[in-house]
């Protein structure tokens, strides 16, 4: 498997489950606009500096609930990275909002995945709940549509956590940097695992490169 220019390997038991779950995100993220680069002059290196600047970005909690670092999730697909970094919480409700400032890029046919462009060029991918994707859309309502412009005050969906729940599957929604390796020098979380968290609020940090 291929994601953000490194190659990883799935095994165990859930091998079938976990490379169609990537292998729809990669399609789905294949859509997405790429950055596109112009051949620099190579005697201007000062120019080059000027066109990419180093930015520090902040990501808030998309939903309220616990906080949960990366490492600590129940899959992984995602506990290892191998979708790039990011960071969980375990919701108290469903109301799950934009964890950036960016563009509706791609929203899943089955509701459980949204992806989000910021002008940086970071390709987020808000995840809602682990193994989802069989639930077929029945506990998503989306509030938004691909192009929407978005916040962190922008309500992009709802889950109904209880019925997620009764089906066997873990709510936590994830927000995850599925390009970590083109763009993330470095990340770190700004709360500790099992903080209680809010939306609006900022829980999450990468410096690009």
């Amino acid at each position: 498997m291929k994601v953000g220019g490194g190659i990883q390997a799935i095994l165990g038991g859930k091998a079938d489950i976990y490379s169609q779950e990537i292998n729809d995100i990669l399609a789905h993220l294949d859509t997405m606009p790429k950055r596109t680069t112009t051949p620099a002059k190579v005697e201007n290196k000062t120019e080059q500096k000027q066109e990419h600047q180093i930015a520090t970005l902040d990501f808030a909690a998309p939903v309220n609930g616990k906080f949960i670092d990366l490492t600590k999730v129940a899959d992984e697909v995602f506990s290892k990275k191998m979708m790039g970094e990011g960071f969980g919480v375990e919701p108290e409700d469903g109301n799950v909002y934009s964890p950036v400032t960016g563009t509706v890029e791609s929203i899943f046919k089955t509701k459980h995945a949204i992806g989000i462009k910021t002008a940086e060029g970071l390709e987020v991918l808000l995840h809602l709940g682990l193994d989802t994707v069989e639930l077929e859309g029945k506990p998503f309502t989306m509030h938004v549509k691909e192009d929407d412009q978005v916040t962190p005050d922008t309500l992009l969906a709802t889950a109904d956590v209880e019925q997620i729940k009764d089906a066997g599957k873990d709510p936590v929604v994830l927000t995850l940097i599925t390009n970590t390796s083109d763009y993330v020098a470095n990340a770190k979380n700004l709360v500790k695992s099992g903080d209680q968290v809010e939306v609006h609020h900022n829980v999450f940090e990468i410096t690009t490169k």
